[in-house]
């Protein structure tokens, strides 16, 4: 725009210079005459500059134009948004080692404590005829079970094998308000639980050295097993 310009008023005061020369020629020229040449040369040149100033506007309205549309293409052909989503679920919900936020998830042996509270105390309530404590603490070991098999899925054969006819048949027992048949699905269980730490490991040491039994006493004698 500038360039353009430039031309305009050299071309301006090239006509200014021939005029001057015509009126010196034909008998002299007025400072009058000199003012109103300037003004005139001033206006066009005034007029030029606002052309040249619209002009680069409008030309630059079209560059933007032609940018947004650019940026609206790169969108469209960014990342796959729902792609993305994917990765980011399976990171948070697939286990992987090495990962920090999975590396300080409780692995089996927590939930292995939780799981011994939890029949310690379906196993008080279930003697002192509270069913619906009893009925909790089933309810719990399924839970429990269950982030082993998100934090550990190398155990979850044994896991599920275990869990799924244990816990079904401690709860059918519950649901019919059965001691007897609540006993004979606690030992099952415990049995069960017996088997297949004589075939685990962790963390380098055998689990057939943990034996679970029958509870002799409450985790917690601060409870009434009975309830309200």
């Amino acid at each position: 725009m500038l360039k353009t310009k430039g031309y305009l008023m050299l071309g301006l005061f090239s006509l200014l210079a021939v005029a001057l020369a015509a009126a010196a020629c034909s008998g002299g020229v007025s400072k009058s005459d000199i003012v109103a040449l300037q003004a005139g040369v001033q206006s066009k040149a005034d007029a030029a500059a606002i052309t040249a100033f619209h002009n680069g506007v409008t030309q630059n309205q079209a560059d933007l134009k032609k940018d947004v549309l650019a940026l609206q293409e790169q969108v469209k052909s960014g990342p796959d948004l729902a792609a993305v989503g994917t990765l980011l679920n399976a990171k948070f919900t697939t286990f992987e080692k090495g990962v920090p936020l999975w590396d300080i998830q409780p692995g089996t042996a927590p939930r292995m404590r939780e799981l011994t509270e939890s029949f310690n105390l379906m196993w008080f309530a279930a003697q002192a005829g509270n069913w619906e404590f009893a009925g909790f603490e089933v309810y719990r070991a399924g839970e429990e079970v269950k982030g082993v098999l998100v934090t550990r899925p190398g155990r979850k054969e044994a896991i599920t094998e275990w869990s799924v006819p244990n816990l079904k048949a401690l709860e059918e027992a519950v649901k019919a308000k059965d001691k007897a048949v609540f006993e004979k699905a606690y030992d099952s269980a415990v049995e069960g639980c017996n088997t297949c730490h004589t075939k685990s490991k962790g963390g380098g040491f055998e689990m057939g050295a943990i034996k679970v039994t029958r509870p002799a006493a409450p985790l917690f004698p601060n409870l009434d097993y009975k309830g309200q």
